[in-house]
């Protein structure tokens, strides 16, 4: 992104460094380190950042906003996914949760290709000990992007 696709909006930090668009990288979660002094994202990719962040969170581990995350990350750390159909389920069942979320704490001075509209599970595979997933997230800009996240199944 160029300079002047930051002037008058809001961003966060970068929490996952190295994203490629398009493409496909392998992301660590790193706010500040060597050669990384910290690094702002808006748009779409603030979406995928905010989205992430809630689906990998489990539901009342944060002490003061025990409603935010998902059950999902604990159907996998009890391990729960023993077979595509557990995992779909447990996604979907999720989906309820982000939007209840995500959409809560947006308002109308946000814009659009940063509001949460609706997510797709579009791959799956289910190894021994490992999920990996492909999401297709989409704003209410109309604009998506795809995140690939790997889960442990592994209990």
């Amino acid at each position: 992104m160029a300079l002047i696709d930051y002037l008058n909006r809001s961003y966060d930090i970068l929490a996952f460094p190295g994203v490629v668009v398009p493409g496909t990288a392998q992301l660590e979660q790193e706010l500040f380190g060597p050669g990384n002094t910290g690094q702002i994202v808006t748009g779409i990719l603030m979406l995928a950042q905010r989205w992430v962040i809630e689906f990998l969170t489990e539901t009342g581990s944060l002490l003061y906003d025990p409603t935010r995350g998902t059950n999902f990350m604990t159907d996998a750390r009890l391990g729960r996914f023993q077979t595509e159909l557990s995992v779909i389920q447990s996604f979907n069942f999720a989906l309820v949760d982000l939007q209840r979320n995500l959409q809560g704490e947006e308002t109308s001075s946000i814009p659009n290709d940063e509001r949460y509209a609706s997510a797709e599970l579009l791959k799956l595979a289910l190894f021994s000990g490992l999920l990996q997933m492909t999401v297709q997230l989409n704003s209410v800009a109309g604009t998506a992007v795809n995140v690939i996240l790997p889960v442990s199944t592994l209990p």
